[in-house]
């Protein structure tokens, strides 16, 4: 009798033992473990579908077709400053422009969408351009500027080359994961076993906005490794160089001719290109209205030199060559979904 006590006391030790070890493997497996650096946390979803790339074909038409600018006989200076990611149309509508209105002086400066914003409402500038409505900028201090809409700009997630190799598309909450600090290394997404570098616009500046409100939501990007670029120009270069790093920018500055075409690679969102096929339809959500505001009524040259932008020559033209939109391109339920918050 003791001899068959002590035999069922061992067996059960024995089930006892195996059913804890069962349970501690099924744990470290339902936890999936990321395959970076053990003191990184893993992604939630370890791996973004691999089945959407984009090509620089699907960015835009492109093209190096130009409106002729009429013959106003406008005389005068203006300066227009803000968006670098609008510079690059404006320049061209300013180039085409003083061309057949020789009396014309445009210049046109960067600096980013918040400085468009208080240039004009101070009087420094006479058009402010700005990626984002001014409600939600400040929507009392700024209700004396006049929104002139001349273009929608499709903005891109980019990678440096080396980890466009293995990675084309993340999902939404892939890219908030990253900027957010949760994730790390690129092998946790299936990518390269390398340190991730964020490359962000400072606060202030349009194209970081755009990215705040559509991509990550509100949510706040606090990543480990992060550097801060004051234009679109030196974002650019910054991911063109840094191994492992990752940014967003306009995509006239990656579509042909762009300064950064083949340097750096646009990635899908959620499956769904910065193209304007899907722009349009309302799928991907990375874009914002283009804004020059003036302040009260445009007059004199920069009024003319706006109906020009605004034109439909210059809008069919110039708007799709440099890899914008034009807003009535936009299904009605995208143009919805990107109205001021105020």
């Amino acid at each position: 009798m003791f001899l068959f006590s002590k035999s069922a006391r061992r067996a059960t030790t024995l089930a006892a033992m195996i059913m804890v070890l069962t349970l501690l493997l099924t744990a470290c497996g339902a936890n999936g473990g990321g395959t970076g650096s053990s003191n990184t946390p893993a992604a939630t979803n370890t791996t973004a579908p691999s089945n959407c790339s984009v090509s620089t074909a699907d960015l835009g038409p492109g093209g190096t077709s130009k409106a002729t600018a009429p013959n106003d006989n406008a005389t005068g200076t203006i300066v227009i400053s803000g968006s670098s990611a609008l510079q690059p149309l404006v320049k061209q509508a300013a180039t085409e422009y003083q061309a057949a209105n020789p009396g014309a002086n445009i210049t046109v400066n960067a600096g980013g969408s918040g400085k468009g914003l208080s240039d004009v409402e101070s009087g420094a500038s006479q058009i402010g351009d700005s990626d984002l409505f001014y409600q939600d900028v400040n929507a009392s201090g700024y209700a004396d500027l006049q929104d002139n809409q001349v273009a929608v700009v499709i903005f891109a997630v980019v990678v440096n080359p080396d980890v466009a190799a293995k990675i084309t598309n993340l999902t939404t909450q892939q890219i908030q994961q990253i900027f957010g600090g949760q994730v790390s290394n690129w092998s946790q997404l299936g990518g390269p076993n390398e340190a991730i570098t964020t490359i962000e616009r400072p606060n202030g500046s349009g194209t970081r906005g755009t990215f705040s409100k559509y991509v990550m939501q509100g949510m706040p990007s606090m990543p480990t490794t992060t550097l801060q670029k004051d234009d679109s120009g030196a974002l650019g270069q910054a991911v063109s160089t840094t191994p492992g790093s990752i940014g967003y920018i306009a995509t006239s500055f990656i579509g042909n001719g762009g300064a950064y075409q083949g340097k750096i690679d646009a990635l899908c969102i959620d499956g769904y290109k910065p193209s304007p096929t899907d722009v349009a339809s309302n799928n991907y959500k990375f874009w914002n209205f283009e804004h020059m505001y003036t302040k009260g009524a445009p007059s004199g040259l920069a009024a003319s030199f706006l109906n020009y932008i605004k034109s439909s020559a210059f809008q069919q033209a110039d708007v799709p060559s440099l890899y914008f939109m034009s807003a009535d391109q936009l299904s009605a339920s995208a143009k919805q979904s990107h109205q001021p918050s105020a």
